[in-house]
């Protein structure tokens, strides 16, 4: 799948993140920042900090490198899961 047709099947959830990123509610941008801090920290390595990784849907932004998503979006949106679930882990958050 190409990395057009991964962002329409998740459009509602980037949607959703996009908007708690910048206009959420206080305890959204709580809960993200509590997601945020549990990517960055040594218990996932998949958190690529300079967006450099081949998956990284907006290079130069810090990213997961799981789903290429940017990290900021991605833990704003309350109703994502952490992207080690594609792997078959368990989700950090």
């Amino acid at each position: 799948m190409n990395k057009l047709q991964e962002i329409w099947k998740k459009k509602s959830l980037i949607v959703d993140g996009i908007y708690n990123h910048f206009f959420g509610s206080k305890k959204a941008k709580e809960q993200a920042k509590k997601r945020l801090k549990i990517c960055q920290s040594n218990k996932c390595g998949f958190y690529d900090k300079e967006g450099n990784s081949e998956k990284a849907f907006i290079k130069g932004e810090p990213a997961c490198g799981v789903c290429g998503c940017n990290i900021a979006f991605l833990t704003a949106s309350l109703d994502s899961k952490c992207s080690l679930q594609e792997l078959e882990q368990e989700p950090l958050w």
